[in-house]
C-alpha cells in the first residue's frame, strides 16, 4: 500500500501546488515535515499511549507515504521548473531510486533507515529553497546556510531522541549516517553544478531580430515560419548585414528577490562549445509572469550557437540553441509578439 499512497500524494500535489513563494505552500510543507518527524519519533521510541493516536498509528505507513509523496512531488516540480531536464532528472532519479529500494525485500527490513533518509532528503530540499527565498539571493552562501540549518535541525532531533532513551548506535546507523551521506551527495551535485538554482526558473527564452522596450510591454520581432512550433523565435537565424542577435527571456524570481543572472553566449568549435560573451542582467523578483530582460550580440560568426542563462556561480537556469546563417537579403517580413 505504501507506493499507492506515495503516488496519490504525488498526484494530489500536482493539482494543488501554487507558486514556490506562496506562503500557504511554505507553511503546509513545514507542517508536513513536522508530522513526518512526529511519526518517525514514535517509530524510534514506542507506539503512542493515547488511544486516539494508537488508532491513527495503525495507518502510519499509509499516512507517512502520502505526506512524503506530497512533499517530494512539490520539490520535484520546483526543481523541474528551475533547470534543464538533465539536472531535474538526476534529482527525480534519486527519489525514485530510494522508493524502489524501499519496496525491495532486502530494504523492507530496513524500513526505518529508508524512512529516515527520505525524511532528511525532504528537510534538506525544503531548506535549499526556503533560505534563498528569505535571503533573496542564490549562490554559495545560501547553499551552505541551507545545509547548516538542516544539520542543526537534524542534531536537535537526534538530541531529543537520545533524551528519550534511543540507543546512540541506532540513531547513528538509522538516521545520522544516512543523512550525512545524502548531504554529501548534494554537495557533490552542487560542485558539479547539477543542483538547479531554486527558486529561479526560466519561463521564456527566445532568439529574435529585435527587442523593443515600451513599458509596460516588450515587443520582440522574428521571422519564424508558422509551422516551426518547436522553435522560440529565430532559432534558424538569418543574419543580414547589420543584424544583431537578441536574446529575450522571462525569469521567475520570488518577491523580494534581488540578484544578478548572466546570458552566456557559446559558439560551437571543433573542440566543442567555447565562451563568446557573458552578459550580466540584474533581476528583481515579484512579477508573476517573470522578470523580463534581454541582451544582444552584434559580433558573431555563422554556425551553431547556444545561450545559457546562469547564476553568478554558473548554475544553469535554462538554455536555447540556434544556428546563424549569413545572408545578403535585406527585404524581410517580421512578425511581432508582446511580452
Amino acid at each position: 500500500m505504501g507506493p499507492l499512497f506515495f503516488f496519490l500524494g504525488f498526484i494530489f500535489d500536482i493539482f494543488t501546488l501554487g507558486r514556490i513563494d506562496d506562503l500557504l505552500n511554505i507553511l503546509s510543507q513545514g507542517l508536513y515535515l513536522i508530522i513526518l518527524f512526529t511519526f518517525l519519533n514514535f517509530e524510534f521510541t514506542a507506539y503512542p499511549s493515547h488511544k486516539k493516536l494508537e488508532k491513527v498509528f495503525e495507518f502510519k505507513d499509509e499516512i507517512f507515504h502520502f505526506i512524503l509523496g506530497a512533499l517530494l512531488s512539490a520539490f520535484t516540480l520546483f526543481y523541474f521548473k528551475s533547470a534543464s531536464l538533465s539536472a531535474s532528472f538526476l534529482f527525480m532519479f534519486l527519489i525514485l531510486a530510494l522508493l524502489v529500494m524501499n519496496e525491495s525485500q532486502r530494504f523492507q527490513k530496513l524500513g526505518l533507515l529508508v524512512k529516515s533518509s527520505l525524511l532528511y532528503l525532504c528537510l534538506l530540499t525544503y531548506c535549499l529553497y526556503l533560505i534563498p527565498l528569505i535571503i533573496g539571493k542564490v549562490g554559495f552562501f545560501p547553499f551552505i546556510f541551507s545545509l547548516t540549518i538542516s544539520l542543526i535541525i537534524l542534531f536537535l532531533y537526534l538530541a531529543l531522541l537520545s533524551k528519550k532513551g534511543v540507543e546512540r548506535k541506532k540513531l547513528e546507523d538509522r538516521l545520522l549516517f544516512p543523512s550525512i551521506i545524502l548531504m554529501c551527495f548534494f554537495i557533490v551535485f552542487y560542485l558539479f553544478k547539477i543542483i538547479p538554482p531554486i527558486p529561479l526558473s526560466t519561463q521564456h527564452i527566445g532568439v529574435y531580430h529585435n527587442v523593443e522596450k515600451n513599458y509596460p510591454e516588450y515587443k520582440v520581432s522574428h521571422e519564424k515560419p508558422w509551422w516551426k512550433i518547436w522553435h522560440t523565435g529565430d532559432q534558424d537565424f538569418k543574419a543580414a548585414p547589420g543584424d544583431k542577435i537578441y536574446i529575450f527571456t522571462r525569469v521567475f524570481a520570488p518577491a523580494g528577490f534581488d540578484d544578478k543572472i548572466f546570458l552566456h553566449f557559446l559558439y560551437k568549435t571543433e573542440d566543442g562549445y567555447k565562451t563568446s560573451d557573458k552578459i550580466p542582467l540584474p533581476i528583481t523578483g515579484g512579477r508573476g509572469k517573470g522578470f523580463r530582460g534581454f541582451a544582444y550580440k552584434s559580433n558573431y560568426s555563422p554556425g551553431d550557437w547556444k545561450v545559457q542563462i546562469e547564476t553568478a556561480n554558473g548554475l544553469e537556469i535554462g538554455r536555447i540553441s540556434f544556428t546563424v546563417e549569413i545572408i545578403q537579403e535585406t527585404q524581410r517580413v517580421f512578425k511581432t509578439e508582446v511580452h
